[in-house]
């Protein structure tokens, strides 16, 4: 039997403060218009990042540049709304995660045989 431990710090398992706070954005760039939920740092959507971004409204959004997969190259898109049920859903995932685990970060990976 083997085992494999690899790097536990994946982007999924990162803070929100860390990936960026969940919103909708329109893009404008490419001409596509498409709505998509993009992630993007408080002080990259917010005219004032000192703001919880859960208490964000529309008229305190900005532009952000981002990837528009349609057109395959980074443009401008309008953040619309945050999406904040994905916020709390995510911090009521970690405080539940953070309570059974204790999290480590292996910098190489490592094979174990136990035959």
């Amino acid at each position: 039997m083997q085992y494999l431990l690899l790097r536990t710090n994946h982007p999924s398992e990162r803070s929100d403060c860390q990936r960026g706070i969940p919103v909708d954005a329109i893009c404008v760039g490419c001409g596509c218009g498409r709505t998509r939920v993009k992630r993007a740092p408080l002080a990259e959507v917010s005219k004032d990042p000192s703001k919880v971004p859960a208490e964000l409204e529309a008229e305190d959004l900005t532009s952000l540049k981002h990837v528009c997969h349609r057109c395959g190259s980074a443009t401008w898109w309008n953040a619309v709304a945050v999406l904040s049920g994905l916020l709390e859903q995510r911090r009521e995932i970690a405080e539940t995660l953070s309570t059974r685990a204790v999290s480590f970060e292996v910098d190489t990976e490592i094979v174990v045989d136990t035959e």
